[in-house]
């Protein structure tokens, strides 16, 4: 099933996105280890080139989580700008250089959160179908727009925690014991989602013919 999923992630999200009006940058396809001790202290203390490098590293991995996790109406460009907004605010609360994946996946759960209250009555995709048809420009692209669209779908169709656990282990390649400390929750429990999430994916991409069509693409 992991390797289904990861083949999912290639329609879910491209190698590169845009952050803001016309900065691309690329999406990390496995974990980052975390910053030094240094870079957080300097980065602390308001230090322009820590931030900078502490951003130009980990923007990335939360427009990421963003996009995968924040759900139909969240706009994850939007999302990531604030979760950094939040976690440069709070830095002086960060006091080990090792919990940094933690400690920023913790805001961008409360962020996300706060953005799917916000937007509840907004319908709208990260995953926009009418421009990636205008930038492939012919029948074959519609047709991958829609596989990406599917992909979508059935993967936001997963419990939250269950979604949260997938993307972290598939997707990212953290380990059990990483995604227990994310997520606040023993490693069994984590094991136990990771289990459900893959089966109810894969129960769900073959439901809907996603499954064959993805296998087909390789």
């Amino acid at each position: 099933m992991a390797g289904l999923m990861t083949t999912a992630d290639a329609w879910i999200y491209p190698g590169e996105v845009t952050l803001g009006r016309d900065q691309r940058v690329s999406i990390p396809r496995r974990r980052l280890p975390p910053p030094s001790d240094e870079v957080i202290n300097l980065a602390r203390e308001g230090n322009a080139e820590a931030r900078g490098a502490l951003l130009a590293t980990w923007v990335p991995v939360v427009l990421a989580w963003c996009s995968r996790l924040g759900g139909p109406r969240v706009d994850p460009d939007d999302a990531a700008q604030d979760v950094w907004m939040v976690a440069l605010r709070r830095l002086d609360q960060l006091h080990r250089a090792e919990i940094f994946a933690s400690w920023m996946f913790g805001i961008t759960r409360r962020v996300l959160a706060q953005h799917r209250r916000r937007v509840w009555g907004r319908r709208r995709s990260p995953l926009d179908v009418e421009s990636m048809v205008h930038e492939e420009g012919s029948r074959a692209g519609a047709h991958r727009a829609e596989i990406r669209r599917k992909v979508w779908e059935v993967l936001v169709s997963l419990p939250l925690k269950q979604r949260e656990t997938l993307v972290l282990m598939d997707l990212e390649g953290w380990s059990t014991r990483e995604v227990a400390e994310m997520t606040g929750v023993p490693s069994g429990t984590v094991a136990s989602r990771l289990r459900l999430a893959r089966q109810r994916f894969e129960r769900t991409a073959r439901a809907r013919g996603l499954a064959q069509l993805l296998e087909a693409e390789q």
